[in-house]
């Protein structure tokens, strides 16, 4: 129902996992987990998924013969949600429900 409220138009929805982080996930608690930063193979991953973003958002527009919009990105407050979509847009939106 959340996606549905806010999508109102035809725009691509991109669901992405944030990238892997700088802790070894099997020896620290979930708090901990939760709070690290990207390691170096993550911030790849937030290079890269910023190239395909723009790749096929703009193959999307020209394909539906509009104009590109920008990209909208939801994310949760973890800071390697965060990190991971920083290379997308300059516009996101972070939300303690995802």
């Amino acid at each position: 129902p959340f996606m549905m409220a806010i999508h109102i138009g035809a725009r691509p929805i991109w669901l992405v996992r944030a990238g892997s982080g700088e802790v070894d996930s099997q020896s620290l608690g979930e708090g901990e987990r939760m709070l690290s930063h990207l390691s170096a193979a993550g911030e790849h991953f937030a290079c890269s998924l910023a190239a395909f973003i723009d790749e096929r958002s703009e193959r999307y527009w020209n394909k539906a013969g509009k104009e590109k919009e920008p990209t909208f990105v939801l994310t949760s407050t973890m800071p390697r949600s965060v990190e991971s979509v920083c290379h997308v847009t300059d516009s996101h939106e972070q939300t303690a429900a995802l």
